[in-house]
């Protein structure tokens, strides 16, 4: 853009708490998560997020468990805008599902979900099932039973067989984990922050829920340790994530206003 150009924005004040990642090397590590879930050889469990990334055409992990010497890990994530979980065990690929069409899209707070009910997983997108693509379908019951040397877990990136990949730029908002295949109806309860039954609520393993700090707010008690420039943002909003790219300068003549629902800016560059 050159100096004088104007950028004007519209977006819905939707804030959220959220963990904001840039997309390089950034990340929430939650290793104990994962190695606890190895251990306790979970064959179902229910992985819920709200996330708003910055690109479609990306690939981005959500929320993964892995070894980091060898080809196996779970992973939990965002291809292209599509919503996608992996399971590789023992250098083999044993799921691949796939939303069938793009569900997830940039400056946009999305509910999404997974639930592994024994048989096969199943994606949620604002608290409803969505078409599914299995991509690689060798064994759709894996789960964290059929690992073996877990020994990393991270929200924001994918740390497996020596490297870390998929790193998300944008924002994650509450990630939530339960021991248990969440019904449709538990799914939507989440999605709509409606409260759980007393014995859904048993089953929760974990909720990052970034309000003011990296604790595991239930009885995982899997805290995380921000790595890189992780930082928490109390209210992130569409706005933010859009004038994040924006890259405005110091100089930039920017006015907001508010209206209801609606957020507006306009950004007028100064070079």
């Amino acid at each position: 853009m050159a100096a004088g150009d104007i950028k004007i924005f519209a977006e819905k004040h939707n804030p959220r708490p959220a963990i904001v990642l840039e997309g390089v090397d950034d990340f929430v590590q939650v290793d104990a998560w994962g190695t606890d879930r190895q251990t306790a050889a979970d064959t179902v469990g229910t992985i819920t997020a709200w996330v708003m990334p910055e690109a479609k055409d990306a690939s981005y992990t959500i929320i993964a468990a892995g070894d980091v010497n060898a080809d196996e890990f779970i992973d939990f994530g965002i291809i292209s805008g599509k919503l996608s979980i992996v399971v590789s065990d023992a250098a083999t690929t044993d799921l691949d599902v796939i939303s069938t069409a793009v569900v997830v899209e940039p400056h946009v707070w999305t509910h999404v979900a997974v639930v592994q009910n024994a048989t096969r997983p199943t994606l949620y997108v604002n608290g409803v099932a969505v078409a599914m693509t299995d991509t690689t379908a060798t064994d759709l019951t894996s789960w964290f039973d059929q690992m073996s040397g877990i020994d990393a877990a991270n929200i924001g990136i994918l740390d497996a067989n020596t490297s870390t990949t998929q790193d998300f730029a944008g924002a994650i908002g509450r990630v939530r984990h339960w021991n248990a295949a969440l019904t449709a109806a538990e799914v939507k309860n989440d999605y709509a922050e409606r409260p759980q039954s007393a014995a859904t609520d048993a089953l929760q393993i974990s909720n990052w829920e970034w309000g003011v700090d990296l604790l595991d707010s239930w009885a995982g008690a899997n805290n995380g340790t921000a790595v890189s420039a992780a930082v928490l943002d109390p209210q992130y909003t569409n706005m933010t994530s859009q004038l994040k790219v924006a890259e405005t300068l110091v100089a930039d003549d920017i006015s907001m206003s508010f209206d209801g629902e609606r957020m507006f800016a306009v950004v007028v560059k100064a070079a």
